[in-house]
């Protein structure tokens, strides 16, 4: 058995240009109901996802901001990402936070995260 070393990410069909670092959360809130005769109930909540994606800062221009600027100039941002043969999507898309930094060994990071109202698994 061999582990994957890469996660492979798109935006609305097309390759993300320059992602180093991804992460795709999925979090579903869970309360446990305790009742007086000492027995208890578990609920769940709506599911949120979440996304993080670290991008290599390009020396023209940022490609990445680019494409999710297109994407949302047709209608919503999809972000499509493969895990093995399984690939998900995350389904309309919004960035809450975009930063930029670097350091003194040569590393520009382009830093997006933001949420998503819906997930699905495409296969």
């Amino acid at each position: 058995m061999q582990a994957t070393g890469r996660i492979p990410v798109s935006i609305n069909g097309s390759i993300a240009s320059s992602v180093r670092n991804v992460s795709f959360t999925k979090t579903t809130p869970q309360k446990t109901h305790k009742f007086a005769d000492k027995s208890r109930a578990r609920s769940e909540g709506q599911p949120e996802y979440k996304f993080s994606i670290t991008c290599s800062c390009l020396e023209d221009k940022q490609v990445i901001l680019e494409q999710i600027a297109d994407a949302q100039a047709v209608g919503e941002v999809n972000i499509s990402y493969q895990v093995g043969s399984n690939e998900y999507m995350f389904i309309d898309c919004g960035l809450d936070s975009e930063a930029v930094s670097s350091d003194q060994d040569g590393t520009a990071d382009l830093a997006l995260s933001g949420t998503a109202t819906d997930f699905l698994t495409l296969r």
